[in-house]
């Protein structure tokens, strides 16, 4: 199942088989071609056990693996729709049940594009490229979007201990770019710029275990074990950024890496470092801002595609 420049996604129904081969601990992996949105279908498929309605008469099966050549209802952070063609990015989502409840869920997001970028560097570790993460955890490639992560959670009410319900979604061009980039007037990335073939069943199953095991140490070691591999691959470090929430700006200041939490150092300008946690804000860079330190690069924009 490789892709290359031209290639699009193999059948559904071979890639659904592959996974569940290659995945016997989830309890369910389906590949569709059509869906609303992966994220949506595996969040309802927590919610009455998340609303406080009454419990099944047995715990619920997990992890699961759903994924789809289209969404009709895709969504990014914030609830920005994504935008893809047909079979032309890899898109799923992982659902896991969690036993305990996480320290710190500012560190979720950031962990896990950390560890999503550390899966696809090693199939690039003989050329060039290399995935960088901009906070919090959106795929960067040179100076374009590669991908996005959607993170959601909801409250396991019913078991003890209650624990949580954790969502992650992905959505990763594989062609494209040169359209993308046109249409939404950004720069966009997309795999095939690499030149790098890959075998797309493999690189799910190794995203899918990547993140479970990211969620076991986030429960066991918090955000701090994650700092040191986060620097070496801060697409924002350095920078000059705004914050803002719906396009209103509420920050400005030099980006600095992460805190121990997980959230965005924001050096301000009377020097003081601010903590901005994940949530519904975009981190733009300020080009007029870093024209004197930095090299002309694209303005991106946190939100997916």
């Amino acid at each position: 199942m490789p892709i290359s420049a031209v290639a699009v996604l193999p059948d559904p129904e071979v890639l659904g088989a592959y996974l569940q081969k290659a995945l016997p601990a989830f309890a369910d992996t389906a590949w569709v071609a059509s869906v609303g949105s992966t994220n949506q279908v595996l969040m309802a498929q927590t919610r009455s056990d998340a609303q406080g309605a009454k419990p099944p008469a047995t715990a619920p099966e997990w992890p699961r693996l759903l994924g789809a050549h289209h969404q009709t209802a895709g969504r990014g952070r914030a609830g920005r729709p994504w935008q893809d063609q047909h079979a032309q990015a890899l898109m799923f989502s992982c659902g896991f049940q969690l036993n305990e409840s996480l320290p710190a869920l500012a560190g979720l997001s950031p962990a896990l594009g950390l560890a999503s970028a550390h899966v696809l560097n090693t199939y690039l570790s003989v050329t060039s490229h290399k995935v960088l993460v901009k906070w919090p955890n959106d795929l960067m490639l040179a100076d374009g979007k590669l991908g996005g992560i959607l993170v959601e959670s909801a409250l396991r009410r019913h078991y003890t201990p209650r624990g949580l319900f954790v969502v992650i979604g992905m959505g990763l061009n594989l062609v494209g770019h040169a359209q993308l980039t046109q249409a939404l007037n950004r720069s966009v990335a997309d795999w095939s710029q690499t030149g790098v073939r890959i075998e797309v069943g493999e690189l799910v199953v190794r995203l899918a275990n990547a993140w479970q095991t990211t969620l076991q140490t986030l429960m066991s070691e918090g955000f701090e074990s994650f700092m040191q591999s986060w620097s070496a691959l801060d697409y924002l470090r350095g920078r000059r950024v705004s914050v803002t929430h719906q396009d209103t700006v509420l920050r400005q200041g030099q980006a600095e890496g992460v805190t121990a939490d997980g959230s965005l150092a924001l050096r301000l300008e009377n020097g003081t470092v601010a903590p901005i946690m994940v949530g519904d804000v975009s981190i733009r860079w300020d080009r007029q801002a870093s024209q004197s330190t930095q090299a002309p690069q694209a303005n991106q924009h946190s939100e997916n595609r």
